[in-house]
C-alpha cells in the first residue's frame, strides 16, 4: 500500500457485514491522507444536507479488509467526490478510484465523477475534461454555500438561479464601460444619504442603511459582464434615527444593524414579502461599528464599553465581555472601535486612550488580554478591520493613515503602513478572497492591494466631490459596493 491511505481509522459503518450489498451510498470521498481535514469537511458540509457520504476516516474501521471496502465504496456510491490537489494527482490509488468513477460515465451525462480543487493545480488529461468544483482561497462560508450550491445543481442537472434575470435590451444610459452598475438610493427610499452597505453571505442581495434608520434592499440580477439590481424593497425601524453599520450573519439571510444611539437589532430578509425586524437585539449604545465571526456565533461592538456577545440563538445573545466603564474622555469616547477575528479566536477593542487590546476567546470568555498602541495615538479612536479571509492581518485606521499589522495571536508586530490620498478614513474593508484593502474617506475611495504589507500597491483610486460612507466586498470577494450621497455603486473586480 502507498502512504497515502490510513486503512486504520475508524467509523460508524460496517462494510463487510452480510446486509453490506444492501448499502449504498449518495457520494464516495476519494483523497489522500495529506488531504483528510478537506475531505472531512466536504463529507461533513454533504451530510448536513441529509445526502449519505462513505468516508474512508470515518467508515473503514478496524477489522475491516481495506481492498474490499473500497471496491464496494466505489461500485455502490452515486457519485465520487475526488478532493484535488498536488499529493492527490500523484497519487495510484487516488487515480484509481476517479477512473473507475469516470469509466461509469464518460459522457458526464449522469455526473458520477464530481473534481473539487483544493489546490491551485492543472488537472490533467481527461480529469480535466470533467468540469470541477473549485474551492481554493474561499472563506469557509463562501466554500460551504459553493460546495452545497454546486452539489445541488449535479443532482438535478441544472443551475438555473433563484432570482429571475433582467431584460438584456434597452441599456440604461447611464452605465458606464467601467464594468459599474449604479443605484439611485436617495430619493427612492430616503432623501437622506446612504450611511452603510454590506452583502448577504451568499451574495445575491444588496442591503443599505440610511442615515435616518430606514434600510433598503436589492436582489441581483445580470447583463452579460454588468451587474444590476432588482426588487427593492425598504423597512423602517423607528427606534433607529441614524445607521451606523450593518453586517450579514453567514449562512442566512440575516443582517445585525445598529445605530449609535440604539441598540443593536435583528433584521431578517429570509423568505417572502417586507423584511422582519427585531428591536433591541443586543443592548449597546454609541456603536459606531460591529462585527460577526466567519461562523456567525460572535459579535464584537463598539461604543462606549466595547462588549463581545455570543449569537449562536439569536433570540437570546449572551454577554461575554464588556469592556469596564471608563471615566468621562470627551466625545471621542463614543467612537472607540472594537472587531472579532474571522476564526472567532480573537476580540480587539481600543479604550478611551487610544491603546488597542488584543485578547483571546476560548470557551465563551475573553481572557490573556494584550495591549500596544499605533503609531500615531493623538488621532481619533482607531477603526479596526482583521483581514476578512484569516485572522493574519489588523488594519488600524488612524486619520489618513492606516497601519498594517500582523497579528501573531496576542502579539501584533507593525508591518506596513498605507497614506490615504481621499481625506479622511472613513471605512475600511477586506476582501474575503484577495489581498485588497477598499478604503473610503471624504474624497472618494481607494483600493490597496497588501500582498506584501511592507510595501502596499495602490490599484485604484475613485476621486469624488462626496464622502463615500462605506464600501463591502461581496462574500466571493468578485464584487464591490460603495455608498456616497444618494448613490449605491457596484464594482466588478478584475484580478
Amino acid at each position: 500500500m502507498e502512504d497515502t491511505r490510513e486503512p486504520d481509522q475508524v467509523g460508524p459503518v460496517d462494510l463487510t457485514s452480510a446486509n453490506s450489498t444492501e448499502t449504498r451510498w449518495d457520494y464516495f470521498v476519494s483523497y489522500t491522507k495529506e488531504d483528510l481535514a478537506w475531505a472531512e469537511w466536504i463529507a461533513w458540509n454533504i451530510e448536513s444536507t441529509d445526502n449519505s457520504v462513505l468516508l474512508q476516516a470515518w467508515d473503514v474501521v478496524p477489522g475491516s479488509h481495506w481492498a474490499t471496502a473500497m471496491q464496494e465504496a466505489m461500485a455502490k456510491s452515486d457519485r465520487t467526490i475526488a478532493v484535488v490537489s498536488r499529493n492527490y494527482l500523484a497519487s495510484a490509488y487516488g487515480r484509481v478510484e476517479w477512473q473507475a468513477a469516470f469509466s461509469k460515465d464518460p459522457a458526464g451525462f449522469n455526473r458520477k465523477l464530481v473534481p473539487i480543487r483544493i489546490d491551485r493545480c492543472d488537472l490533467p488529461g481527461v480529469l480535466g475534461q470533467v468540469v470541477h468544483l473549485d474551492l481554493c482561497g474561499l472563506t469557509e462560508e463562501s466554500a460551504r454555500s459553493t460546495l452545497i450550491t454546486k452539489l445541488r445543481a449535479i443532482r438535478t442537472g441544472r443551475a438555473k438561479p433563484s432570482d429571475p434575470p433582467i431584460f438584456p435590451g434597452l441599456s440604461s444610459s447611464h452605465e458606464s464601460s467601467e464594468n459599474t452598475s449604479i443605484l439611485a438610493a436617495a430619493g427612492s427610499v430616503s432623501a437622506n444619504q446612504v450611511h452603510t452597505i454590506g452583502f448577504t453571505s451568499d451574495g445575491r442581495r444588496l442591503v443599505a442603511g440610511y442615515r435616518d434608520g430606514t434600510f433598503a434592499s436589492w436582489v441581483r440580477g445580470y447583463r452579460k459582464d454588468k451587474v444590476a439590481w432588482l426588487e427593492k424593497t425598504g423597512v423602517q425601524i423607528p427606534s433607529f434615527d441614524y445607521t451606523s453599520d450593518i453586517v450579514a450573519i453567514a449562512g442566512t439571510q440575516k443582517f445585525v444593524a445598529n445605530s449609535e444611539e440604539n441598540d443593536v437589532c435583528l433584521i431578517d430578509f429570509e423568505g417572502v414579502g417586507a423584511p422582519r425586524v427585531q428591536r433591541s437585539f443586543i443592548p449597546v449604545t454609541w456603536a459606531q461599528n460591529i462585527s460577526i465571526s466567519a461562523d456567525g456565533t460572535l459579535l464584537g461592538a463598539s461604543g462606549e464599553r466595547p462588549s463581545l456577545w455570543n449569537i449562536e440563538d439569536l433570540s437570546k445573545p449572551r454577554l461575554i465581555f464588556q469592556l469596564a466603564e471608563a471615566p468621562e474622555v470627551e466625545s471621542r469616547a463614543r467612537y472607540i472601535d472594537a472587531a472579532v477575528s474571522p476564526s472567532g479566536r480573537l476580540f480587539c477593542y481600543a479604550d478611551h486612550e487610544g491603546a488597542i487590546n488584543v485578547s483571546n476567546i476560548a470557551y465563551n470568555s475573553v481572557h490573556s488580554a494584550r495591549c500596544f498602541r499605533p503609531a500615531r495615538p493623538d488621532d481619533d479612536v482607531p477603526h479596526i478591520v482583521f483581514s476578512a479571509d484569516s485572522d493574519r492581518y489588523l488594519f488600524i485606521a488612524n486619520c489618513k493613515e492606516l497601519e498594517i499589522w500582523a497579528s501573531h495571536g496576542q502579539n501584533p508586530q507593525s508591518v506596513g503602513a498605507l497614506k490615504s490620498t481621499v481625506g479622511d478614513i472613513l471605512h475600511v474593508a477586506s476582501s474575503p478572497r484577495s489581498p485588497l484593502l477598499a478604503i473610503s474617506g471624504y474624497n472618494g475611495f481607494q483600493i490597496w492591494e497588501f500582498r506584501n504589507p511592507a510595501s502596499p500597491v495602490l490599484r485604484f483610486t475613485f476621486d469624488s466631490d462626496d464622502m463615500v460612507w462605506c464600501t463591502s466586498f461581496s462574500p466571493d470577494g468578485t464584487l464591490l459596493a460603495t455608498s456616497d450621497v444618494g448613490v449605491v455603486r457596484s464594482w466588478k473586480i478584475n484580478e
